[in-house]
């Protein structure tokens, strides 16, 4: 049983108890005023009789029981006691147990009203917060301490606190929303501006249908391409869609294949490129292509951020609980802040390693979401010797989070 039912079933108890006792003292009451209107001489024969300690029970009830005989028997004494006892049975006389009575019930009902208000007051808040919520206004908030510090039963506080909770994540959720469309507009619009001028430049003879000016168009609709499938697999992840095709693969083969895939844009850039190990071979069920996206999105920011006479280095290593994965660089390292916001959708800081070199804001989302298909996590932080460093760990088992083919 929670504790607002059991207070609440004190409380009730309480309001029973009260009213009972307010009733037993209004009887007990009357019978005193019964007792005095007896005659003197009854009264002090009554109370001889019952303060007598050496008279045994049945002795006691016997001498009462003569005394009554001899009242009963005396017509002068019959008449006083009968007078006495019907004197205190009239009407009037029952005024004081009539209001007390009414008093038990006045008590009780106050008492009753004032514990249903404590509990209906937060209640009620919660109920017309929902109203509003309802119709669309999710700043509201419930106060979870009412005036004067009285705190109101722990599970109508716990109440309050989670439809605070919940509201503020529908708040997140809309805001984060109408960010995210407003940021695929902007990123969409930039290629498809691209495209659309350099293809009426073409028709209206500005610029000449050449091989290179196509493979301008090309990469433009490559970079469209990414971005909308980035999107497509982020929808799929948020509904509990993104199917991983699961298989055993060769960790360090991978993160090798990888890596030398960017080895030509690295030379380039005059940036050395590290592979390390801690052993051959690493057997990992995964999904190949998921995981090589999360490493590629991972060296492709590290590589866009080092500078040339730096270097990008990926180590693969066995854990206890899995596998891990490190991607460093030599760059600027991460901005300032709390650098979980890297992982937050479109967040391009201003003077960030991501908006210094473009893209999208995709990639760590991405990387983030496929890895925790897998049930694992990943994680930024700053290299032991300046840049920045990512690190992905991934279980022996892969989660069941997510839909896979076997």
């Amino acid at each position: 049983m929670n504790r607002l039912a059991v207070r609440l079933a004190l409380a009730v108890s309480g309001v029973v108890v009260i009213a009972i006792l307010v009733v037993v003292v209004a009887q007990f009451s009357l019978v005193r005023r019964q007792f005095m209107a007896l005659p003197v001489s009854v009264r002090v024969e009554l109370e001889a009789t019952v303060g007598d300690r050496t008279l045994a029970g049945p002795e006691r009830t016997e001498r009462l029981e003569r005394a009554v005989a001899d009242w009963l028997a005396d017509p002068v004494a019959r008449e006083a006691v009968v007078a006495a006892l019907a004197a205190v049975r009239r009407p009037e006389a029952q005024v004081g147990f009539a209001l007390a009575a009414l008093a038990s019930v006045v008590l009780g009902v106050g008492v009753a009203a004032a514990i249903a208000g404590r509990l209906a007051r937060p209640i009620a808040a919660v109920a017309r917060a929902a109203e509003q919520v309802a119709g669309g206004d999710l700043s509201v908030r419930v106060a979870a301490v009412p005036a004067r510090g009285r705190r109101p039963p722990d599970e109508v506080a716990l109440l309050a606190r989670s439809f605070d909770a919940m509201a503020a994540e529908l708040e997140r959720s809309e805001r984060q929303r109408r960010t995210l469309v407003a940021d695929v507009a902007h990123e969409l619009r930039t290629p498809v501006s691209v495209l659309r001028g350099r293809l009426e430049a073409m028709l209206d003879g500005v610029l000449p249908l050449e091989r290179d000016e196509v493979a301008r168009l090309h990469r433009q609709s490559e970079l469209l391409t990414r971005l909308v499938e980035d999107l497509r697999v982020l929808s799929l992840a948020d509904d509990a869609r993104l199917e991983l095709d699961l298989q055993e693969v060769d960790l360090v083969g991978l993160a090798r294949e990888v890596l030398v895939g960017f080895d030509a844009r690295a030379r380039g850039g005059g940036v050395r490129l590290e592979f390390a190990a801690g052993a051959e071979r690493l057997p990992q069920v995964i999904d190949r292509h998921r995981v090589a996206q999360v490493l590629t999105n991972l060296i492709d920011n590290a590589v866009r951020a080092t500078p040339a006479g730096g270097a990008v280095g990926v180590e693969v290593s066995a854990t206890p609980f899995g596998s891990r994965m490190v991607v460093r660089d030599d760059g600027p390292g991460l901005p300032e802040g709390d650098p979980e916001r890297l992982f937050e959708r479109f967040y391009r800081p201003e003077g960030s390693r991501t908006r210094a070199v473009g893209g999208s804001g995709l990639g760590l989302p991405i990387a983030r979401t496929l890895v925790a298909a897998h049930g694992g996590r990943v994680h930024a932080g700053p290299g032991d010797g300046g840049g920045a460093r990512f690190v992905v760990e991934l279980p022996a088992v892969a989660g069941e989070r997510f839909r896979h083919n076997t």
